[in-house]
């Protein structure tokens, strides 16, 4: 079985200042975000989502992943709409190039 050396994986850094940024009036539950997010058949489940937003999992191609950036407050993780669209265009990114690398 292979096993992959989680130490050895890149995480993209968003440039995102979770508490400086965080406006609890706007801000979305992570069942609100699944909405904002793209999944292979429509929006993703939200356990994918709570997957995309654990730091030592987030979503990889590879050995790169990125995180969707989340606060946990009182027991509810939120995000704010602008770190859903920066997390799913590195998320897209990091697709593409994946589909270049692989040969046809």
């Amino acid at each position: 079985m292979n096993t992959i050396n989680l130490s050895l994986m890149r995480t993209i850094d968003l440039g995102i200042n979770l508490q400086a940024e965080l406006d609890l009036a706007h801000a979305l539950t992570l069942i609100d975000a699944t909405k904002l997010l793209r999944g292979r058949r429509g929006a993703p489940a939200y356990n994918t989502v709570m997957r995309w937003a654990r730091p030592n999992q987030g979503y990889s191609v590879g050995m790169v992943r990125v995180v969707l950036p989340t606060v946990l407050l009182n027991g509810v993780r939120w995000t704010m709409p602008a770190w859903v669209r920066a997390f799913e265009q590195a998320r897209t990114e990091l697709g593409v190039n994946a589909d270049r690398r692989r040969p046809s």
